[in-house]
């Protein structure tokens, strides 16, 4: 009976050192650092004893769209002109960026700017991001294909058709939008249209843009059938850098 005294005593020790250890973790500093699996993993450790912005931002970053706007729309809805529902403002409007709903997205940027009218990278969003919510990209068809994708200088380059004309563009899974120069915009017949808002490349160095609106098929390379992304913005940079073509 001791020892089993003894050993439910120590286990229960061990558990809680485990949860002080997490509790301890400054979240805010993972948060802002966007260290996402170590804020997940500190949030799935820590139980309730985490704030709820927090959980939200795990939730967001790891594209459970249902429950984090759920969460964050909770923490606007509790007090709107807080620091936490400013960044729920924010988190939300990335999200639906990521996911193409421009519209939706640019409410929760006039919403922080309405907190915070001083805010100049937010008004910079919103210039840039204005055009696109013309169209909201959407997926008129998805079905699984199969593509011959090509690599050189350290690219992988994929084939596509836009409005019906044929180009090889590098493939960026890191990239949140598509971006090409503006003469490959007006070779490919996309309407271009004016935006007021800057990009910052790879390099840092911040360019003026358009944005351009296209169809973009997959090519006859494709084994099955031709997925279809309707009115997809595309960011035509004033100089000219190397395209690409980001896909979730």
């Amino acid at each position: 009976m001791r020892m089993i005294l003894v050993f439910s005593l120590a286990l229960a020790i061990s558990v809680a050192s485990a949860s002080s250890q997490y509790a301890d973790r400054d979240y805010k500093a993972l948060y802002e650092q966007h260290h996402w699996f170590a804020l997940r993993d500190a949030v799935a450790a820590s139980q309730n004893d985490v704030p709820a912005l927090y959980r939200a931002a795990v939730e967001a970053a790891f594209d459970q769209r249902t429950v984090a706007e759920r969460d964050l729309s909770g923490i606007i809805a509790q007090s709107p002109t807080s620091a936490d529902a400013y960044e729920a403002q924010e988190i939300l409007a990335t999200l639906h960026f990521r996911h193409g709903q421009y519209r939706q997205g640019l409410l929760h940027l006039r919403a922080m700017l309405k907190v915070n009218p001083a805010a100049e990278d937010v008004k910079n969003a919103i210039a840039l991001y204005s055009p696109m919510a013309r169209a909201d990209q959407s997926i008129v068809r998805l079905t699984p294909s199969r593509v011959q994708m090509m690599s050189g200088e350290g690219n992988l380059y994929l084939p596509l058709g836009i409005n019906g004309r044929s180009a090889n563009y590098a493939f960026d899974t890191g990239a949140n939008y598509s971006a090409i120069s503006e003469s490959e915009a007006k070779r490919l017949g996309m309407e271009l249209v004016g935006a007021s808002g800057q990009i910052e490349d790879s390099s840092g160095h911040q360019l003026g843009l358009h944005v351009a609106i296209a169809r973009i098929y997959g090519l006859e390379d494709f084994s099955s059938a031709m997925s279809h992304l309707q009115s997809c913005p595309i960011a035509n940079l004033h100089s000219t850098i190397c395209l690409s073509k980001s896909v979730d």
